[in-house]
């Protein structure tokens, strides 16, 4: 699977820029969740992958990006040339980046609001266990 080999690829680079690895990392996280890269004859598609990644396209051209961004970009499209599908849909880009990224927001945001309520009921235990500390009587 070529997902693997992306992977395995990316997970090798060795990459001192900050900006870079955070790129690297995402890449690898996305599709280590069973995310799709946005690929277009055979090669990333930088614009979807920019929407889908938050970060301006920009990044990824030389003189006026990040020479890290052009080298996993490079490595990833190595990959897809030389890898042949072993599935015809493995890997196309379902829907839009930002379609991704509205549902990533609204798990993120369905996320914030169960902490929220954790945080809540983790300081009304906190209470509860002061007052019986201090021998009040607590009625539940």
């Amino acid at each position: 699977m070529r997902g693997d080999k992306i992977i395995a690829t990316l997970k090798a680079l060795d990459i001192n820029d900050v900006t870079a690895n955070g790129l690297r990392r995402f890449v690898i996280h996305h599709i280590g969740s069973g995310g799709k890269l946005p690929i277009h004859n055979k090669k990333i598609n930088l614009s979807a992958l920019a929407i889908l990644a938050g970060i301006d396209r920009q990044l990824f051209y030389p003189k006026r990006g990040n020479l890290g961004f052009g080298i996993i970009i490079a490595q990833i499209n190595d990959i897809l040339k030389n890898n042949p599908k072993e599935n015809p849909k493995e890997n196309q880009h379902h829907g839009s980046a930002r379609a991704n990224k509205n549902i990533d927001k609204q798990i993120i945001d369905s996320l914030a609001a169960e902490i929220i309520e954790l945080h809540e009921r983790l300081a009304r235990a906190n209470q509860i266990e002061r007052m019986a500390l201090l021998g009040m009587h607590i009625i539940l």
